[in-house]
């Protein structure tokens, strides 16, 4: 008729593990990203300040 308990809570602990799963690898990307984009920041920062350093003084 239905399935045993034990298989329900498998799939159900299955179907937990993939979300949590891609929570994890969300958070991950969204850290990376926040990382990547503040060292964009900064690397531009630092452009724009050595390029006004070298520009020649009139």
């Amino acid at each position: 008729m239905g399935d045993p308990s034990d298989a329900v809570k498998a799939r159900a602990e299955a179907m937990f593990r993939t979300v949590a799963a891609g929570e994890t690898v969300s958070a991950g990307m969204s850290e990376y990203l926040a990382k990547q984009r503040a060292e964009l920041d900064k690397t531009s920062r630092l452009r724009a300040l050595r390029l006004a350093k070298e520009q020649p003084k009139k």
